[in-house]
This record gives C-alpha cells, structure tokens and sequence, in this order.
C-alpha cells in the first residue's frame, strides 16, 4: 500500500483515489477492530504511519460567531474530589498543557477547550451523576474578536447540522475549481474524517480517538506553520446528541484572549436521567435549590468572585422555605 497522499509537492502530484482509497480502509478496518486491542509498540507504528500517510491539511474554515457557549466542569475531578466551589477561572477551562488525556480533538498532553453550543449538550456529553457538584460555564466570543473554526461534514450527506454549513458550501466550491481525479480522492478523505469525528468511543477506551485527534493536531498545529491556514478550534457534531448538535473544541491557550465569560451556574445534581428517549428533554439533571450564579470574575488575579453571589441569604430563605436544616 501507499506511504503517503502527496506523491510530490512542488509539482503538485497526488496518488491516484484507487490507492488513496484503499488506505484508507485500511485504517477504517484498524479502526473498527478497536485500537484498544494494539499493543503500545504497534500503536507507535501505527502513528508514525498514519501521519506519514496525510501529509497534507484538507481543511474548510470560516470566520464564526456562535452566540453562546456552554462547558460543563465536574468540580469532583479538582481539588482532590472534594465537594467544594471551584475557585479559579482557570479551573473553568482545559488542563495546563501536558497534564490532558487523548481525545476526540487532542492527542495526549495537548490541552484544549471543549464546549458545547447548548447546556443541554454539555450536561450529556459529560453526563454528570447524582450528588456530583456541577459548573456550567457561560460564554461568548469577544466583540474584537475572531474564531477560525474548521467544521466536520460528509461530503455525501449534505449538511449534518447547520454549523457545518459555511464548510460544506466552501467543499462545494473548490470542487469546481480542483480536476476530477484530485476532487475524488479529497472527497474519500473528508468521508474518513467524518467518519473517524462521529465514532462512538467509551470512556475506558480512549486511545479509540487515535485518528480523529492525530487530524485534529495536525490542523490545529498549522497555525505555528508558514502558510495561510489559521485554524483555532473544530467543530463536530455531537455524537451522543445524534449528530444534529454541535461541539467545539478550541486551542485551550487562546480561550481566556478569544471568549468572554458570561457567568457561571454551580449546582448540586438531586437525580440523573440519560436514557434515549430523554436525550432532547430539557430535564436531563435534577438539581438542588440552592443555585449560585457569579457574574463577578478577578482575571488579573485569576479568582471567581462569589461574595455578591447572595449564597447566605440563599440558605436562610431556603431553610425557612423548605426546614432543610435542622435547628437544635
């Protein structure tokens, strides 16, 4: 089989989609066996090949404004689990680089931001569960600001979700302007890709995101590169939301200079339900009471602010709402 996409790049000379293709199922029977099942030696060939192998970056982007964000922090994986308020902005955002785990968009120790375009999304993506204390964070994207995002999308199935849209109405375009032949083995590649963002992955079986997130580095480091690609963050569609919502994921180290945070929600979760037929309900989590939203944030010192949150107020009222605590 072929090594690689690019036979030449000064002439501009690509292999044929016959042996592109048949790469490429290569890589999808590799993936589909569970990549889980190689052992360390074999992933590390299997790596070196696969970026050996798309030597090139396919990527359709756009300049995009999503209204709001949303990403929902676990205040148990900080802290040491304690149940305690999280207590830093940057607790609100991606690990430190070298300390995150492979992901849908990230290899290991390549930290990034992952959001959602809806709370709803967020809660199922990360499926908090009861008695969790939950953060969900709120924002937006700067006035002065811009977000390049290249967004998944199947070349043979329209559109997925609407944010997909500006790239696939630019595939559109470029393929009037590329030869057949290139055209057809630029589309079995996007086919892989989309493929590759839409599989199914557990939660004990990261390393099954061995091929999106090779994609995504690679993407996403063509912004330290000399060329035109400027590409900040992904978007792809929501696997757990059946593909008609969206997730972003965004270079963690350009979140706090590109978003502007809204505010924060902390609850408790009372109860949980993430079955099927509840995946589009707006009661996916029940939640105690007392809820605390903090508008009030200290960048320069990298503090949240909960003193105006009225919290203690909160408590009275509640206690003498509902006799929660018990009085001696």
């Amino acid at each position: 089989m072929i090594k690689q996409v690019v036979r030449d790049y000064k002439t501009h000379i690509f292999k044929n989609t016959k042996d592109v293709l048949e790469k490429l199922n290569y890589f999808r029977q590799l993936s589909a066996d569970g990549l889980h099942n190689l052992p360390d030696a074999q992933l590390a060939s299997l790596k070196s090949e696969f970026t050996a192998f798309f030597n090139l970056n396919l990527a359709f982007f756009a300049e995009t404004y999503p209204t709001k964000l949303f990403r929902l922090t676990n205040n148990k994986n900080l802290y040491g689990g304690r149940k305690v308020k999280l207590q830093k902005i940057s607790d609100l955002i991606g690990p430190p680089n070298g300390l995150s785990q492979i992901n849908r968009c990230s290899l290991r120790g390549e930290s990034m931001f992952y959001a959602a375009l809806n709370m709803e999304t967020a809660i199922w993506e990360t499926k908090p569960q009861k008695d969790d204390y939950i953060t969900i964070s709120e924002w937006k994207i700067k006035e002065d600001q811009k977000l390049f995002m290249h967004s998944i999308f199947h070349p043979e199935k329209t559109v997925i979700n609407k944010e997909s849209q500006s790239s696939f109405n630019a595939y559109i375009e470029s393929k009037k302007r590329v030869q057949k032949d290139l055209a057809e083995t630029f589309e079995e590649i996007l086919k892989f890709f989309c493929e590759e963002f839409m599989k199914p992955v557990k939660e004990d079986q990261k390393i099954n995101y061995l091929f999106s997130a090779l994609m995504s580095s690679s993407l996403l480091k063509s912004n330290n590169n000399s060329n035109d690609l400027n590409i900040e963050a992904i978007s792809y569609p929501s696997i757990k939301m059946d593909y008609e919502l969206t997730n972003i994921a965004i270079v963690n180290s350009l979140v706090l200079e590109k978003l502007d945070l809204v505010n924060i929600k902390v609850y408790m979760v009372t109860d949980a339900n993430y079955d099927n037929p509840n995946k589009k309900a707006n009661d996916l989590i029940k939640v105690s009471p007392l809820i605390l939203t903090i508008t009030d944030f200290d960048f320069e010192n990298d503090k949240i602010d909960y003193r105006n949150s009225g919290e203690l107020q909160m408590m009275i009222d509640l206690d003498e709402k509902y006799g929660q605590n018990k009085r001696v």
